[in-house]
This record gives structure tokens, C-alpha cells and sequence, in this order.
């Protein structure tokens, strides 16, 4: 069964791999995977004060760090209640 703490696992491995966002200190990685409800503007914004950018000036990484967020998961938010009735 799929859970939103791992979603969010493998969506951070996948911008390391992809994208370079590779710097994220491990409590900050918690902070976000362990999330029970998450918006993709939130987890754009922690993604990247995690890796030292500042989200006022990072406009276009927050717009694809978003985008990116919403075609994983497909919708603007999810909560860990959402997995917790069957969201694939």
C-alpha cells in the first residue's frame, strides 16, 4: 500500500537524481516526508529553503518544483488520509 511519506520519499530522490536538489539536510528531509497534509506550493518552498534558495527570488523553481508536485501526485494537495482511502 502506497503512503504519503513514501510518495514524498521517492519524489525527493527523484529531484536529487533529476534536477540536483541533493542538499537537503536530513532534518529537513523528515520535516517534509513526514507531512500529513502538503501542498505543492509548501513543498516547493521547503525544498528550497532546505537547499539554502530563497522561494521569493526562486520563481521559476518554485513554478516547477510546484508543477512537479501536482503531476505526481495529481492534485494541488494531498494528505496522508488521502493514501489512507486508496489514492494510487
Amino acid at each position: 500500500m502506497k503512503s504519503l511519506e513514501k510518495e514524498l520519499i521517492i519524489l525527493l530522490e527523484w529531484l536529487c537524481a533529476h534536477w540536483g536538489f541533493c542538499s537537503i539536510p536530513e532534518v529537513d528531509r523528515l520535516k517534509i516526508t513526514k507531512s500529513q497534509h502538503i501542498s505543492g506550493s509548501e513543498f516547493a518552498k521547503a525544498v528550497l529553503k532546505a537547499e539554502g534558495m530563497d522561494s521569493e527570488s526562486e520563481i521559476e523553481w518554485m513554478r516547477r518544483l510546484r508543477n512537479c508536485f501536482i503531476e505526481r501526485f495529481g492534485a494541488t494537495e494531498v494528505s496522508a488520509h488521502d493514501f489512507d482511502r486508496g489514492m494510487e
